[in-house]
């Protein structure tokens, strides 16, 4: 079942991403919610190194969504993301 690819935060993505990829018809980036502590050079770094891994795990033609996380989760748990439909 595909909510089996929904992983815990403490999970290591570098360990799944062979295994999911091309897999997901969802993707989302949750900002990091401290970017005052990074220069904007170091925020592009991260966040450019991120998507082309999301970017890895995407099926053709994917919904991607990129959000501060808090506006679209909350304080969703692990089980509340299992279950999350668009």
């Amino acid at each position: 079942s595909r909510s089996s690819g929904v992983l815990p935060h403490a999970w290591k993505f570098t360990n799944v991403l062979s295994d999911f990829s091309g897999y997901f018809d969802i993707v989302v980036n949750c900002a990091c919610p401290h970017w005052s502590e990074f220069s904007p050079e170091e925020i592009v770094d991260i966040e450019s190194k991120l998507l082309t891994q999301l970017d890895r795990l995407a099926a053709d033609g994917t919904t991607k969504i990129h959000t501060s996380g808090v506006c679209l989760f909350g304080n969703a748990s692990h089980n509340d993301l299992k279950e999350f439909r668009l």
